[in-house]
């Protein structure tokens, strides 16, 4: 069995879950990394593993828990069929101050690899299609997957492995069974954090139409009394096309047949 392989083989022998989202962020204190994810930070308690099963399964359905181990300069956070960490609202805050790494995948095979560097999410990808990376910085991670070995032409398990590998790369952290053994500060996920009103990607680079007026006051105070602003600002923008949509699949048949 190839080196990578066995040893995420060793990870699951000692519980790691088969379905997940784990994320590395450089960060010193856990209930700080807490607070990022949306966890209340006061209300943390240490489990070891027979009372963590026991917390899952209460848990399961009630937004899910939050497993947190400090590693020299690095936070590991692991959500058993979990995925907030990867979702950027999250990711932006946990690497504010460095880099942060966010794997998820469930037992369907839905599926998101996300870095990000000082509040930014530079690139996403999926472990169906590695190779297609999207973001501000498409390869930038390129060295690391290369020395991890992922690639489009492996098995399932095996890119599962290999973006273990990228994270333990990336942080210069090895996991192993004694981390998943050894009590850990657990959290619950019952309120996560909503979504933020503006997607990163339209504030690198900044898309001119947040700074028009009318949208910058209903992004300065978002409520239900903006709603008619809104409907008003998308039937604006929706009639131009109707009008070009008309003009290409309605009125051009009709000025060819005049006479």
């Amino acid at each position: 069995m190839d080196p990578v392989d066995e040893h995420v083989a060793v990870l699951h022998e000692a519980g790691l879950p088969r379905e997940l989202c784990l994320t590395w962020c450089q960060a010193g204190d856990l209930e700080e990394v807490a607070r990022d994810f949306g966890a209340d930070p006061a209300g943390g308690l240490w489990a070891d593993p027979d009372e963590l099963e026991e917390l899952e399964e209460e848990y399961r359905d009630r937004g899910g828990l939050l497993q947190l181990t400090a590693m020299d300069g690095w936070v590991v956070a692991l959500e058993p069929q979990g995925f907030e960490g990867v979702r950027n609202v999250v990711l932006t805050r946990l690497s504010r101050s460095g880099q942060a790494l966010s794997v998820y995948w469930n037992v369907e095979m839905d599926s998101a690899v996300s870095y990000a560097v000082g509040g930014r999410v530079l690139t996403t990808f999926d472990l169906v299609n590695p190779d297609e990376r999207t973001g501000e910085d498409p390869h930038a991670l390129d060295h690391l997957l290369s020395r991890a070995g992922l690639t489009g032409g492996l098995p399932t398990q095996a890119r599962k492995a290999r973006v273990l590998a990228l994270g333990e790369l990336l942080s210069g952290r090895t996991l192993t069974p004694r981390w998943l053994r050894a009590p850990q500060l657990v959290f619950a996920l019952t309120d996560p954090r909503p979504d933020a009103l503006v997607p990163s990607s339209c504030l690198n680079p900044r898309m001119p139409f947040l700074d028009e007026p009318a949208f910058a006051r209903i992004l300065a105070a978002p409520s239900v009394a903006c709603a008619p602003d809104i409907v008003r600002m998308v039937v604006a923008a929706a009639l131009p096309v109707s009008a070009l949509e008309d003009g290409i699949g309605g009125g051009g048949g009709r000025g060819r047949g005049a006479r």
